[in-house]
C-alpha cells in the first residue's frame, strides 16, 4: 500500500504543476505561456511571487515521494533491473529534493 501511495505522489505532482501554472498565469496580468519561463511566475516582485514559490515546495516534495516509491518497487525486482531502478528512484527523489531547496533559497 505505501508503494501505491508513493506513485500516486507523482500524479498529483503533475497534476499540482498544471494547476500553479495555470492559478499562477491567471494572476499575473500579461504572462504568456509562450514567451516567458515559468520561473518569471514566481520571480522577485512578481504579483504572487510567494504562493506560487510555496507551491512549487510542495511540487517538488511530492516528486520526490514520488521517487521513493520508484526505489521501493524497484527493489522488489531481481538482478541488474533493480540496481537501475533504484538509482533511477534516488535520482528522481534528489531531483525533488534540490528543487525544493532552490525554491527556498
Amino acid at each position: 500500500m505505501r508503494k501505491i501511495l508513493l506513485l500516486w505522489a507523482g500524479v498529483a505532482a503533475a497534476a499540482l504543476y498544471v494547476a500553479i501554472v495555470d492559478i499562477g498565469a491567471e494572476l499575473t496580468p500579461g504572462y504568456s505561456h509562450v514567451s516567458q519561463p515559468v520561473s518569471s511566475l514566481y520571480q522577485s516582485g512578481a504579483v504572487p511571487a510567494l504562493p506560487i514559490a510555496a507551491a512549487f515546495v510542495v511540487y517538488n516534495m511530492l516528486v520526490a515521494l514520488f521517487g521513493a516509491g520508484v526505489a521501493i518497487l524497484a527493489r522488489d525486482l531481481a538482478g541488474r533491473r533493480a540496481r537501475v531502478g533504484v538509482a533511477a528512484g534516488v535520482a528522481i527523489m534528489l531531483v525533488g529534493v534540490a528543487g525544493a531547496i532552490d525554491e527556498l533559497a
